[in-house]
């Protein structure tokens, strides 16, 4: 039995290779460092989880995680500047809206503790095989 699962970067979206999600287990703990972003694009931090395995009650993969408030806000940069600048101004707004709202809807990593807790890690559609690997090896860490 494997009492670890090495260091895993992930991206979370194929455009900003610099912004990623980091996942390992190491000593009976699940850690994970999230990125915060801003319209996810721009870096503002991180959020550090830690559960202990024997916590954890499930890990699965969810292809579409809709996050409202980031939909409504993706939604607002395409339609709004179309009503208040000249068009020629509003196409810019038009692409972050449009990007803000393809990443409100990416897939996640979802880790459910067994208190019932929900965390969630935003992962790139490319590296999805990578993070259904990882929850492979922590699926067997559990249930060893």
């Amino acid at each position: 039995m494997a009492d670890s699962v090495p260091l895993t970067t992930l991206p979370v979206h194929g455009s900003t290779r610099y912004i990623r999600t980091r996942i390992e287990v190491d000593d009976g703990l699940v850690r994970w460092e999230v990125p915060r972003t801003i319209l996810g694009m721009i870096p503002a931090g991180s959020r550090f989880i830690e559960v202990p395995v024997a916590e954890v009650a499930s890990v699965q993969m969810r292809r579409v995680v809709p996050h409202p408030i980031r939909i409504l806000m993706g939604v607002g940069l395409a339609v709004a500047p179309w009503f208040l600048l000249p068009w020629w101004l509003s196409v810019p707004p038009l692409i972050l809206g449009l990007w803000t709202i393809l990443i409100a809807l990416g897939p996640h990593l979802e880790l459910v503790t067994v208190g019932g807790e929900v965390h969630r890690a935003p992962v790139c559609f490319r590296h999805s095989l990578d993070a259904e690997l990882y929850i492979a090896a922590l699926e067997d860490m559990i249930s060893s």
